[in-house]
């Protein structure tokens, strides 16, 4: 069961584990890092999954979502000045 809507990712969340759900807008890969768009009714939250940062389990099932998948993602929030609410 899903622990915070997408707006409700904030800074003062880095460093925890949340439970997002919602429907894949988008994804896309830059080298080691996969990108996932999140959307749900609140909004959307950006998703990353790094090689050595995450299982190899981890990274196959992201290989094989696709656009409009419905999926519940458990993850830590990090703070990141360059995206968006700094998370």
């Amino acid at each position: 069961m899903r622990t915070h809507y997408s707006s409700e990712i904030k800074q003062d969340l880095s460093g925890k584990t949340v439970r997002v759900a919602g429907w894949i807008r988008s994804l896309r890969e830059h080298g080691n890092l996969k990108f996932i768009t999140l959307t749900d009714r609140a909004g959307s939250v950006q998703i990353t999954a790094k090689k050595g940062e995450v299982s190899d389990d981890i990274l196959k099932q992201v290989s094989e979502l696709r656009r409009e998948f419905v999926v519940l993602i458990e993850g830590d929030v990090r703070k990141n000045d360059q995206a968006p609410n700094g998370v």
